[in-house]
């Protein structure tokens, strides 16, 4: 099994998905180097881990200031894991 590793950085966009959840846009970047959009709509801490630091380090990120849709954000295709 191949391994993706990305870094992204949080921005003040999001879109609101079927059903109504609310999913912020990732600006990231492969290891290999190859930029990418991520659209976050949950994050889950495992109970083991510090569960306050990760919600201090949660309510730094911008504001949500702008809905956008999802599908025009981006330039590429639209890449779902399992279905592509």
């Amino acid at each position: 099994m191949s391994e993706l590793q990305l870094m992204i950085e949080p921005t003040n966009e999001a879109v609101v998905l079927p059903g109504g959840m609310v999913a912020r846009r990732w600006n990231g970047v492969t290891a290999g180097g190859v930029p990418c959009i991520v659209w976050v709509p949950l994050v889950q801490v495992p109970t083991e881990a510090d569960q306050a630091a990760f919600a201090r380090e949660l309510c730094e990120l911008p504001p949500i200031e702008h809905y956008v849709d999802a599908r025009a954000a981006a330039s590429g295709p639209v890449l779902e894991p399992g279905r592509n």
